[in-house]
């Protein structure tokens, strides 16, 4: 007889723990498969990710590249305008030195209007290309608001009289007699506002009035000042305003047809008050004129220093003892105005068409001062430049003062002149009083 097993009991047959190591239910089998595809996918997102990456390098290379060949157009399109508006500007300057009637005079008054209005044309569309790539550099200089303000209005006098308008300007008493800042920015603000007013005012008045806000929490060396340019003009759509800071945005369709211009003025203006850590708003309606309030804040100063005079140039005497200049410029015509313009206040003039041959004569001959142009064939003025210093070190001679004459108006390109051994740099059209205050303050130096 076989004996049962006692009750409770049971019995089990052992098959081993390594029979349970190799067993993967099927809940984990589907588990290790979604990793998988997870794997894959993340590793095809990878791949993607490398390729945008590459593409948008791709685009940013191709960006910079169009961004340079933009850059070297303007600088080009630049050197050739500004050469011919040297040419304009220099020829006027010089019929003024001759016995002229009225009527004379009137015409070349109007020469003058267009000549500068060209030339704030090519600035604004350099100084837009600045603005973009954020480039812009601003000076810190002493200046004399109001003396500023006045030689604006002064400026912008024919334009608004020439239209029969009514142009004004007022300055606080409380405005403080000299700020830190940069004179020509400024100008070119009130320029750009006030310009646009006596374009967009048919009849009427057009004012410009600076005051200093009050600020009771601002410190004792600083100074928030308000301008407000006011017109009696068309006025702006009020559906417009939004836009009118916008580039080549002009308020309406129309206004190009009517006025002109490339709807550049505000975008620019708004551009150089934000530099300047203002802000610019606009009150309008249609057929009611505008205003235009822009607040910057500005450092007071009280020490001495390198003055900006009203018109945004440096104060110094046009008067100066004969000097014996080297004038390097490949235009003959250029040449030809920048020795009327030295012959006529008394200095001897030397020219010579490219830096090599400016170079051969400085060697040979004795000069107080070259003006060097910088874009020269042969030899342009950069390598001429640091060829001259280099040979007055070895010669053991005093360097002679060199001013660069560019059409490039880039502070970038002013401060190449200087790295190249430039004592100072001029921006053409280079009017003749500004050449001759230049040439009396580096001979008084």
């Amino acid at each position: 007889m076989t004996s049962l097993p006692a009750s409770g009991q049971h019995q089990t047959t052992d098959t081993g723990s390594d029979s349970r190591q190799g067993f993967v239910s099927s809940t984990d089998r589907n588990r290790i498969r979604e990793l998988e595809v997870q794997l894959t996918e993340l590793l095809g997102e990878n791949e993607r990710l490398r390729a945008a990456q590459q593409e948008l390098r791709a685009a940013a290379a191709a960006a910079d590249a169009a961004t340079t060949a933009k850059s070297e157009l303007l600088a080009h399109a630049s050197h050739e305008i500004r050469s011919q508006l040297q040419l304009i500007s220099g020829a006027i300057d010089l019929f003024r030195q001759t016995r002229l009637d009225e009527t004379q005079r009137h015409y070349l008054d109007g020469f003058q209007h267009a000549n500068d209005l060209l030339l704030c044309l090519v600035n604004d569309i350099l100084d837009t290309s600045l603005l973009e790539a954020g480039h812009l550099r601003l000076e810190s200089l002493p200046f004399d608001l109001a003396g500023l303000v006045a030689a604006t209005g002064t400026q912008l006098l024919w334009q608004a009289q020439r239209k029969g308008l009514e142009l004004s300007w007022h300055v606080s008493p409380d405005v403080p007699p000299r700020i830190l800042g940069d004179p020509a920015r400024v100008q070119q603000v009130i320029v750009n506002l006030a310009g646009n007013a006596i374009k967009f005012t048919p009849e009427g008045t057009v004012t410009i009035r600076v005051e200093r806000i009050p600020v009771p929490l601002t410190a004792s060396s600083s100074a928030m000042i308000r301008f407000v340019i006011e017109d009696t003009g068309i006025g702006i759509p009020v559906d417009r305003l939004g836009g009118i800071f916008e580039s080549y945005d002009q308020g309406s369709p129309e206004t190009p047809k009517r006025f002109g211009g490339t709807g550049l003025g505000l975008a620019i203006a708004k551009g150089l008050i934000e530099a300047m850590d203002g802000d610019i708003s606009v009150e309008s309606s249609e057929g009611r004129g505008s205003r235009f309030i822009v607040t910057i804040p500005f450092c007071l100063t009280i020490t001495g220093g390198r003055q900006a005079s009203a018109d945004g140039q440096e104060k110094a005497s046009e008067s100066a003892p004969p000097l014996r200049i080297l004038v390097a410029e490949d235009a003959e015509d250029i040449r030809m105005l920048i020795a009327a313009f030295l012959r006529g206040a008394s200095h001897q003039v030397r020219s010579a068409a490219n830096g090599r041959e400016a170079l051969d004569m400085f060697m040979a001959e004795d000069f107080d001062l070259v003006l060097m142009d910088i874009q020269m064939p042969v030899m342009d003025g950069y390598t001429a430049t640091r060829t001259l210093r280099e040979w007055e070190r070895e010669q053991g001679r005093a360097p002679v003062p060199v001013v660069a004459l560019t059409a490039c108006a880039e502070k970038s390109d002013s401060l190449k002149t200087i790295e190249a051994g430039c004592t100072s740099h001029l921006s053409k059209p280079i009017r003749k009083d500004t050449l001759l205050r230049t040439v009396a303050e580096l001979a008084r130096q």
